[in-house]
């Protein structure tokens, strides 16, 4: 009857040891969870990397070559390797151990998401220093008021070569130059708009008159020289009208 059959749909099924109503919770709990690409960029977006985890992502397969989720000993050398460095084996323990907070002998997303956090504010590891010359992502970000910029290494490194090329005998640009490459003191420099208007009458000849920069004073004659927030924000909206001018 249909009581009889209502019962054996609960009872266990042929040549199995569940009924069919335990099999299928089994089967809705066994459904696999988030993991690999999916899971890691979960976590990257989690840890507030916005637009930029799908990047990461890629960066850290490009070390992870086996799809294990960690990188490991073997998987650093080869990655060094590729950079042109012969690193000695506890030179690739060194790398790995600096930034494996769980001891476990690799270095997983978790922790390679710490890196790149730690880089990206300026607090250096030679495994940090190893995912930057790889170039696979972008590792600077400057954050403002209204906007946040990113930008990679090498166009670091290059705008501070050609800073130092073009600006090395300007006497206005004296106190800072050169310019260190290996570090963020380029920004700084741009801070009282005097240097990014320099480097517009450099590219462009006759679009601004520097004469009319506001330039820090010493105030009685002793001490380092300063410019008010006012004639700072004059430079650099003239740096900035001129730069739209240009085109």
């Amino acid at each position: 009857d249909q009581t009889t059959d209502h019962r054996r749909s609960h009872l266990t099924v042929p040549g199995g040891n569940h009924t069919h109503h335990s099999t299928h919770a089994r089967a809705q709990q066994q459904l696999p969870p988030l993991h690999g690409t999916e899971m890691s960029l979960a976590k990257a977006q989690e840890a507030g990397f916005g637009d930029d985890s799908q990047m990461i992502v890629d960066a850290f397969k490009n070390f992870d070559t086996d799809g294990s989720g960690a990188i490991d000993s073997k998987e650093l050398f080869k990655a060094l390797k590729e950079l042109g460095e012969s690193p000695s084996a506890a030179e690739v323990a060194a790398q790995i151990k600096e930034v494996d907070a769980d001891g476990s002998g690799q270095i997983e997303f978790n922790e390679f998401l710490v890196v790149i956090k730690n880089v990206r504010a300026g607090k250096g590891s030679a495994f940090g220093k190893t995912v930057e010359k790889k170039g696979d992502i972008t590792m600077n970000v400057l954050k403002g008021k209204h906007a946040t910029h990113s930008f990679s290494e090498e166009e670091k490194i290059s705008f501070a070569e050609y800073i130092n090329d073009v600006m090395r005998d300007d006497p206005d640009c004296a106190h800072f130059m050169p310019l260190n490459a290996d570090d963020m003191s380029m920004f700084p420099a741009c801070k009282d708009g005097i240097l990014l208007c320099k480097l517009i009458e450099h590219a462009v000849p006759g679009t601004i008159d520097v004469r009319v920069l506001n330039k820090a004073k010493k105030k009685g004659g002793a001490g380092a020289a300063t410019m008010n927030v006012h004639q700072a924000t004059e430079n650099l909206n003239l740096a900035v009208n001129s730069a739209k001018a240009i085109g």
